[in-house]
Parts: C-alpha cells; sequence; structure tokens
C-alpha cells in the first residue's frame, strides 16, 4: 500500500510539472473503478488527459489531496493570461511591471491543494494547508494554514460553462456564491506572493454538487 501511494504521489508530481501554473485548474473527481483522480486543465471541466490516482485524505464529507511543489518559468505574454486568469491584488501587477521592466524572468514555485466534497454536504474540516477552500453551507471560507485569508480573489465555475462569477473574501476569509442550478462546481483560487526576485503560490479549488437531476457531461470532459 505505501508502494502505491507513493506512486501516485509522483505521478501528481509529474502531472503538475507537465502542465505548468498557468493551466492552473486542478480539481478531484470520482474515478470509474472507485477512488479519487486529479484532473488538471487550462479551464475547468476541461482536462488535459485521463487523470492521475489520486492518494487521497477524507473526513467529514469530503476528500483531499495536497501536491509537492514545483517550479515553472513563464514567458511574459503567458504572465499577462495567467494574471488576468487570477486576479491578484493590484500590488502584484505593479510589481511584475517593475520587474518585466527591469529585464527580470518570471520564476515561481507553486503547490496545488484540491478538495471534493460529497453531493448535498459541507465539511468543516480544516486540513492546515498553504491555501484552502472549506464549504460551510452557503459560505465557502479561504484559508492559509487554518488562518482565515481576507481580500482574495474566488471564481465559482460551473460544470456546463454557464457560471463563471467571482467574488472577494470578506475579514473571516468568507465568500458567498449562489448554486444556481443542480450540477458539479469548482471554487477556485490562487494566492501570489513575492519571493524576492521570484514568486511562490498556492492553489486551492473545492469540487462541489448542488444536488438533483445529474449534469449529462463526465468529470473531467
Amino acid at each position: 500500500m505505501k508502494l502505491v501511494r507513493a506512486a501516485a504521489a509522483c505521478l501528481l508530481g509529474l502531472l503538475v510539472l507537465a502542465t505548468g501554473a498557468w493551466a492552473h485548474d486542478s480539481w478531484l473527481a470520482p474515478a470509474p473503478a472507485g477512488g479519487w483522480v486529479l484532473h488538471t486543465g487550462s479551464r475547468y471541466p476541461h482536462a488535459e488527459g485521463p487523470g492521475v490516482p489520486a492518494p487521497v485524505t477524507c473526513g467529514g464529507g469530503s476528500c483531499w489531496v495536497q501536491t509537492g511543489e514545483a517550479h515553472v518559468e513563464l514567458e511574459p505574454g503567458l504572465v499577462e493570461t495567467y494574471l488576468r486568469e487570477i486576479r491578484p491584488p493590484a500590488a502584484i501587477e505593479h510589481r511584475w511591471d517593475a520587474m518585466r521592466e527591469a529585464g527580470v524572468a518570471w520564476h515561481e514555485r507553486y503547490s496545488k491543494f484540491a478538495r471534493v466534497d460529497m453531493a448535498g454536504t459541507a465539511s468543516r474540516i480544516i486540513a492546515g494547508a498553504p491555501l484552502e477552500i472549506v464549504s460551510e453551507g452557503r459560505a465557502m471560507r479561504v484559508l492559509s494554514y487554518a488562518r482565515p485569508v481576507a481580500g482574495q480573489s474566488v471564481e465559482l465555475v460551473s460544470e456546463s460553462g454557464e457560471v463563471a462569477t467571482w467574488s472577494r473574501s470578506d475579514r473571516e476569509g468568507r465568500v458567498y456564491f449562489d448554486l444556481p442550478r443542480p450540477g458539479r462546481y469548482l471554487v477556485r483560487a490562487v494566492r501570489l506572493a513575492p519571493d524576492g526576485l521570484r514568486w511562490r503560490s498556492h492553489f486551492a479549488t473545492l469540487a462541489l454538487t448542488r444536488p438533483g437531476r445529474a449534469s449529462p457531461s463526465a468529470p473531467g470532459r
């Protein structure tokens, strides 16, 4: 069992390294034979490949996985796309503008945390990750090492593509989204910070389902 989990963790690392930070949506979905797989793609729910078996931890109605840290270097054009997709604070964009003008390349170290809630449940179990999103019913809470993250840009995306809406966490780290119809959704956030002349980031997603008529499309398709 330890060897299986070690192999799965290695595959997770390879997946993260292969896709790069700008292809930043990673989410947990049920595997056909049982268990969970981690999908990664440039935009939920469109995955690159079949997904990787994920050595998840489960409790309180949810499961989660955290990848190891990886490194990426981005071309300036991709950085602009990346920043548009994650909506960091204005100070981050101003700092990058100054670094780019000085000829400094974009080097980033990043890790990913993905959680999935079972249909119709809300889990308040906190993993203590560098960045995670926990469902509290109607509210979603953004936490870093179990502490609330205020002012964090958070997006809700529906599997159907009909919903894509942004919000910003309050002083308690909470954001409030309405799930307008039954189906699968992804809540996503990226916390980016300068690290000298480099960058460090943490990605977090929460996959959840509003009960009702099942979505016609399968996860990761």
